[in-house]
């Protein structure tokens, strides 16, 4: 490969980065390389056998009770900061569509009638209207 008149690297330089990223010359290189990843590999998965499946997931212990902990931490601050009005409408906002959603009749039920008659009518005129 020639160097264009336009590359800003002089050929030294050029000379000096092609015999740094050169590969190895020696033949035995290759396969002691090889060698050495195997036996890499075989012991890591002895060390595994040995150890179990589970302890693939003991290095995620620590993150895992860090993150936890800092979850409770963002719901705990949330939690303090919301008053007793913002707690009683969350929730009513959770259960009351749970509530209607499981029972759609039986909600008249459970809210006090507002046009003056009592709990009695009012479960007379559900027990009626089915």
């Amino acid at each position: 490969m020639d160097i264009q008149s336009n590359d800003r690297l002089g050929e030294d330089a050029v000379r000096g980065l092609r015999a740094i990223y050169a590969p190895p010359g020696a033949a035995g290189y290759w396969d002691s390389l090889e060698s050495r990843i195997m036996a890499r590999v075989d012991a890591a998965a002895s060390s595994a056998r040995d150890l179990g499946w589970y302890s693939v997931l003991a290095h995620w212990a620590a993150p895992g009770l860090a993150a936890a902990a800092l979850l409770l931490a963002v719901a705990g601050a949330l939690w303090s900061r919301m008053d007793q009005t913002e707690l009683r409408n969350t929730y009513e906002g959770f259960t009351q569509p749970m509530i209607a959603d499981a029972t759609p009749g039986a909600t008249s039920l459970l809210n006090l009638p507002r046009d003056g008659s009592t709990r009695r009518d009012a479960t007379l005129s559900y027990v009626l209207s089915h």
